[in-house]
């Protein structure tokens, strides 16, 4: 990504209530440039430079815009042995989130990793130290921008060109945010003894009830608390949203392993991922320190320089190479990939090309009609919100399996098992072709073992109630179309679970499965256009149409045009 992508930037709302700090929840909306808060409040976290380097400023003293830089007290990184520390816990990819000293005290970790022995991380009490970052070396930003109303402090975290996840502190109680005009899918908040945090975001692009699908997520967050789990499910966005399924899955497994759910719910261990030892796109910029470790350090589909007209811009190409055993006939590809924030907006343009016929075209994807067929072969052709994985075989390019995306706002890993016995010598070259625009990565492995046994409990609600004291709980046990319907910003339910007791001597993950969907609330007015449907049908044509959206949207500094 160029530089002159810092020039614009995609924001997230993070409503909080002026006297206290209540739920965390994450808001994107598209504004101009960043030069044009120079003279506003902002205050800085982190950013990302062109190199990767990855830089966490003081929360207590944030960073700022002075002339062309970025400017503040950056937080130093630790370098620590395991053994210096009691212990310290990772999420399911391997990211650090807090550490324990010797004498037991426990601090949350704002950035940081493990390599081997090493461990390195900041945290809000880390050593700062001034540091001056040019704006012509950084290419993402994490910022936090507040407007003062009467009761309502309204936040933003904004990131040039990409989404960036910056997950905040909440409360014990969850406070359902204002209207922001959004779309996407229920936010799922986990309990983890403290406070409510953002832990997942499930089945994204699930806009009907013909698309309803079920998803696996692990909840990173969640801990049990008196002997429960406790999780919110809300509405926080334009939309109604229908959940019919709420289950946690308890896995218990070896310490040495992680578990990765697959995209039908296959649970996977991974016990020795492989990280890339190439990986360019198409301009044959080294993309390898980017997608090599789950460290808020983001592969996002550049759009600078390109233009609609030319059909080789409409997609990226991305040569990714690990490692393989000679004799190895199954991978396991771990990916962390999502949605970006324009590939959501624009969902609601492709929608408006059917005017007034909208619903009809819905509800004929609801009773499996053409228009059912049509999305799913449009959704597994154009690389926008699936992409197709290539394996370099001994016949060729193959695809071998096909990679979802996901909502914008907050992405999961997902495993993808599939044969490669048809690859020979001891390199597996894999190819992605994500459409332009629509796609930002984290992290991609390989690991080649066996999958491990694990003991998994299924566990259904102890108990669910919704914002208005209502019991839920039968809504959330089974997928028998019992829906928890969400119609409003601000609807919310708080479900529990009994925590079982520890296993002995095995390691413990929490898996959500959620099944739903939700209907955008869309103004579907005018005659449909005809001429822009027929040519949806033309391969690269969307793809097109959302980069026209995208790059209209970045002159103006508004949003991606919805109707």
């Amino acid at each position: 990504m160029s530089k002159k992508m810092l020039l614009w930037v995609l924001a997230f709302s993070i409503p909080m209530m002026c006297a206290s700090c209540h739920s965390h929840r994450i808001k994107q909306e598209k504004v101009g440039k960043i030069e044009r808060w120079r003279n506003s409040r902002v205050e800085i976290y982190a950013v990302q430079k062109t190199t990767g380097e990855h830089i966490e400023f003081s929360r207590e003293v944030p960073a700022g815009i002075s002339k062309d830089c970025v400017l503040g007290l950056a937080l130093q990184e630790t370098v620590a042995d395991r053994s210096q520390l009691k212990k310290f816990s990772v999420d399911s990819s391997g990211r650090m989130l807090d550490i324990t000293d010797q004498n037991g005290q426990t601090t949350r970790v704002l950035y940081g990793r493990v390599e081997g022995d090493k461990l390195r991380y900041v945290t809000n009490s880390s050593p700062t130290q001034k540091l001056s970052v040019p704006l012509s070396e950084i290419e993402l930003v994490w910022v936090k921008r507040a407007t003062y109303l009467p009761t309502l402090v309204v936040a933003t975290v904004v990131a040039a060109a990409a989404i960036i996840i910056a997950v905040e502190a909440s409360s014990e109680a969850y406070t359902p945010p204002p209207s922001t005009g959004e779309e996407s899918c229920p936010f799922i908040y986990s309990f983890d003894g403290h406070e409510y945090l953002f832990d997942a975001e499930p089945y994204g692009g699930s806009i009907c009830k013909g698309l309803e699908r079920s998803e696996w997520l692990a909840l990173d967050y969640l801990r049990p608390v008196d002997g429960q789990y406790k999780i919110v499910v809300a509405n926080e966005l334009e939309e109604t949203q229908f959940t019919d399924e709420l289950k946690l899955l308890v896995v218990d497994h070896r310490a040495e392993d992680r578990v990765v759910p697959g995209i039908q719910g296959k649970l996977h261990t991974i016990s020795d991922p492989i990280t890339p030892i190439r990986a360019r796109d198409q301009r044959g910029k080294d993309i390898r320190p980017l997608i090599s470790q789950k460290d808020s350090t983001f592969w996002v589909g550049p759009l600078e320089g390109k233009d609609p007209e030319r059909p080789e811009d409409l997609k990226d190409e991305l040569i990714i190479e690990f490692p393989k055993p000679a004799d190895a006939g199954q991978v396991k590809l771990v990916a962390n990939a999502w949605t970006t924030v324009q590939g959501s907006q624009v969902a609601k343009t492709f929608l408006g090309l059917h005017g007034d016929a909208a619903s009809a075209w819905l509800q004929e994807i609801n009773n499996f009609g053409p228009a059912y067929y049509w999305i799913w072969n449009w959704y597994s052709r154009e690389d926008m919100y699936l992409m197709k994985v290539w394996v370099l075989t001994q016949s060729g390019w193959r695809v071998k399996a096909m990679m979802y995306g996901g909502g914008p706002f907050l992405a999961k890993d997902k495993a993808y098992p599939f044969d490669i016995s048809d690859v020979p010598g001891d390199s597996l070259k894999i190819k992605l072709t994500p459409a332009s625009g629509f796609w930002m990565i984290d992290y991609l492995a390989a690991d080649y073992s066996a999958d491990a046994p694990v003991e998994v409990t299924e566990l259904n609600p102890l108990k669910a109630v919704d914002h208005r004291g209502r019991d839920v709980q039968d809504s959330l046990a089974a997928d028998d179309e019992l829906y928890l319907r969400m119609p409003n910003i601000g609807d919310y339910a708080e479900v529990i679970y009994q925590a079982p007791n520890p296993r002995e001597g095995l390691a413990r993950s929490l898996i959500l499965k959620a099944t739903g969907y939700y209907d955008i609330h869309l103004e579907a007015t005018g005659t449909p256009q005809e001429e822009a449907l027929r040519k949806m049908d033309e391969p690269g044509y969307s793809i097109q149409l959302a980069m026209r959206e995208f790059l209209k949207a970045r002159v103006t500094g508004g949003r991606v045009k919805t109707k």
